[in-house]
C-alpha cells in the first residue's frame, strides 16, 4: 500500500494503516510512526501530515513557520491593553473620585500601581491555562503560549512567565523587542519559562 503507515504499540510493530484509519487511533505525540514519506521511524508529532490532527486537539508545536512575529504579538498586547489596562485605571479613576483613594498620596498611588500590576498578572495567568491557551487579545489574533511539546504550560508557569514580564518591561520594554531578532521569537519572559508563543492556522 502507496499509503500505508505503521506504528509502534506495547513494543509491537502494527498496521498497515490508511491515513482516516491512523488519525482514529488517538496517537500520542510520542507514538512512533513509520510514514510513507519516510525512511525512518518518527514520533508522530514530527510527521507533517499530522499536524492538523494535533492541532484539533488543542497541541499546537512551535516550528519556525507558526511562531508569532512581534507585529501579531504587539497587536494582541493593544487589545488587551483596550480591554484590561484602561478598564483598570478607569476602575482607579473612579475609586479616586468617590475618596477611597487619593492619586495626590504616595501611599495610595503604589497601593493602586501594585493592584494594577497584580490584575494583569493574574488576568494572564488565567487566560493561559484556559483551553484559551492565552489572552483574548492573542485568541483574536489566533496566538497560543504553549511549552516544546505543543501543549498548555500549566499555572506554576504561567503565573511565572507573567511576573517576568515586569522584568522584560526594563530598559524600554528590551526583553519584548528581543523577538524581533530572536531566533524563536521569544520575549525573555517566554525564554525564563520554556514557552512559545505560535500563531493557529
Amino acid at each position: 500500500m502507496s499509503d500505508a503507515y505503521y506504528i509502534i504499540k506495547d513494543d509491537e510493530e502494527k498496521g498497515p494503516y490508511t491515513f482516516n484509519e491512523l488519525i482514529r487511533l488517538r496517537l500520542e505525540i510520542d507514538t512512533r510512526v513509520l510514514s510513507p514519506m519516510a525512511t525512518n521511524w518518527e514520533d508522530a508529532c514530527d510527521v507533517p501530515e499530522l499536524s492538523s490532527y494535533f492541532e484539533s486537539l488543542g497541541i499546537y508545536f512551535p516550528a519556525k513557520s507558526n511562531l508569532a512575529s512581534f507585529w501579531w504579538r504587539l497587536l494582541a498586547y493593544v487589545i488587551d491593553f483596550i480591554i484590561i489596562e484602561v478598564s483598570t485605571y478607569f476602575v482607579l479613576d473612579r475609586l479616586a473620585i468617590a475618596g477611597v483613594i487619593d492619586s495626590h498620596v504616595l501611599t495610595d498611588m503604589l497601593l493602586a500601581l501594585v493592584f494594577f500590576q497584580i490584575v494583569i498578572i493574574l488576568y494572564n495567568t488565567i487566560c493561559e491555562v484556559t483551553p484559551m491557551k492565552g489572552s483574548i487579545g492573542k485568541r483574536i489574533c489566533k496566538l497560543v503560549v504553549v511549552d516544546i511539546d505543543g501543549s498548555g504550560i500549566g499555572f506554576l508557569r504561567a503565573l511565572k512567565r507573567n511576573i517576568y514580564k515586569i522584568l522584560s518591561r526594563l530598559l524600554f520594554y528590551l526583553g519584548f523587542l528581543r523577538v524581533l531578532w530572536d531566533e524563536h521569537r521569544q520575549a525573555w519572559h517566554d525564554e525564563f519559562v520554556r514557552a512559545y508563543v505560535v500563531r493557529r492556522k
